[in-house]
């Protein structure tokens, strides 16, 4: 960044007013603040003039003695609103990999994180980028060689390509394969954690040593964790204080863990908002997965509010048979035909009817398949039995032909 274009930005972030040219100020010193220390002190001292505690605490916490005691507390509330399985903490802070948690947070990190972050994706990225380009090349080329090989067979025609180079094809997509899927497997590094019962453990702890911070990060664990001592704890939490409203609203969606009675306030309360759907109140309110509509007690607290909870959700088109592997394995025969008029270059007209016959036939067993599954819409089996027609019928010329 050219210092001239530096120095406007620090300028344009020291006014205590909310301007656009502010706010645009603000969005571009974000994207610098891990590299710039002049931008970040800059960009707290901006939300210190706005009355922003939290985010002033949030861009000032590594200058040493600079945050203000009230600015750690709304920090702290801050990131514990937002609290993940990840490392949420260095992230909403934007800190180098190498670069220390501040002391006044650190109690929030897996103490592994505490002095550096894990080490980025980069290389892995590189790597798998090389190895899907490598499966490109090979699934290209394989592909390239069969066409070519049966239709110069199936006419007549001189057939040129030897095995190695489908050998080579084959070797470049199988190297791609072997780099590419155990890499798009593994969980992103800044995921992994050297604890990984760290964060819902230190929410339970905080949840007995200060309940106004460990109540708000086990609210934010119930949203982005399935964890179920999470919600567990919060219903305990909710019956000390005497709250049956609030059990309810955290315990529904597991089944058994409330009572009637806990169910019963916390249908009142959905039913205190008038003007919107109590089925979609409680999903906001009591953090629901959307893979399950109503999991656990949720259908006898929407039986309260005089509402029916939802169907499953339909089956979609792109998880119904036929699976792509299936159409993979129907292709095989094409694959086989060009090796077979590779070594067998007299036959190469018979082969290459064979093939392409055998590949088609299995193509409309597909297809057949397909247009048998009834949670498909008319439409589609439609469409799949014309073309299991289609291709039985150029199954049966090719083969035809080849004999």
């Amino acid at each position: 960044m050219r210092r001239s274009a530096r120095q406007s930005l620090i300028g344009q972030l020291a006014v205590g007013v909310d301007t656009e040219t502010a706010r645009e100020a603000r969005t571009a010193a974000k994207w610098r603040a891990a590299d710039d220390i002049d931008l970040r002190r800059a960009l707290a001292e901006h939300y210190r003039r706005l009355g922003d505690p939290a985010q002033a605490g949030r861009w000032g916490i590594v200058f040493p003695g600079w945050s203000q005691p009230h600015e750690i507390a709304r920090l702290r509330l801050f990131l514990l609103n937002n609290a993940d399985e990840g490392n949420f903490v260095r992230r909403f802070l934007d800190l180098g990999r190498k670069q220390p948690v501040p002391a006044e947070v650190v109690d929030l990190v897996d103490p592994a994180f505490a002095e550096r972050a894990p080490k980025d994706d980069g290389g892995k990225i590189l790597l798998g980028c090389a190895g899907g380009i490598l499966t490109l090349f090979g699934v290209i080329a394989i592909l390239w060689q069969t066409v070519s090989v049966l239709w110069r067979g199936f006419i007549g025609e001189p057939v040129e390509t030897t095995l190695a180079e489908f050998a080579l094809a084959g070797a470049a997509g199988a190297t791609g394969v072997l780099i590419s899927v155990p890499l798009w497997r593994w969980p992103p590094n800044h995921e992994k954690a050297a604890d990984p019962e760290f964060v819902v453990r230190r929410a339970l702890e905080l949840l007995d040593e200060r309940p106004a911070e460990g109540r708000p990060m086990l609210r934010s664990l119930a949203r982005t964790t399935d964890d179920p001592r999470v919600r567990h704890a919060l219903v305990d939490d909710a019956r000390r204080r005497g709250h049956p409203a609030d059990a309810g609203r955290w315990g529904c969606p597991l089944a058994g863990l409330t009572t009637p009675e806990e169910r019963e306030a916390y249908a009142a309360v959905l039913l205190r908002k008038t003007g919107r759907d109590p089925y979609n109140r409680l999903v906001g309110l009591s953090a629901v997965g959307g893979d399950d509509p109503s999991p656990g007690d949720i259908a006898d607290v929407l039986r309260r509010v005089g509402a029916t909870p939802p169907g499953p959700p339909p089956a979609s088109a792109d998880v119904l048979p036929p699976r792509l592997r299936w159409w993979v394995v129907a292709s095989l025969p094409l694959l086989v035909g060009a090796v077979a008029v590779v070594l067998s270059p007299a036959s190469a007209q018979v082969i290459s009817g064979l093939a392409v016959a055998l590949a088609a036939a299995a193509w409309a067993t597909v297809c057949l398949v397909a247009a048998t599954v009834r949670d498909r819409a008319r439409g589609h089996r439609t469409v799949f039995a014309a073309c299991a027609v289609v291709l039985a019928a150029t199954a049966a010329g090719f083969a035809i032909t080849a004999v």
